[in-house]
């Protein structure tokens, strides 16, 4: 299976981002929604989906798509 630990940070590189409580499933209920901007920081990466924190300690799963990974210079 495709998954890792320990990713990083990111920012949210869409409009509005919808954090899940589980991956893969859109039609899964919304735990929260992130602003374009906001950094995050990943925990997991699972196929399309990454597991993530937010700054104020939310976690949920969201598509890796509306995310733009950062690396420790920037």
């Amino acid at each position: 299976m495709n998954e890792k630990k320990d990713e990083g940070y990111a920012l949210i590189d869409v409009p509005e981002a919808f954090l899940y409580d589980e991956p893969g499933n859109p039609a899964a209920e919304q735990s929260d929604v992130l602003p374009f901007g906001w950094a995050v920081q990943v925990e997991e990466k699972k196929g399309d989906w990454v597991r993530l924190t937010t700054h104020y300690g939310y976690q949920g799963w969201m598509q890796r798509d509306n995310l733009l990974p950062l690396s420790l210079t920037e």
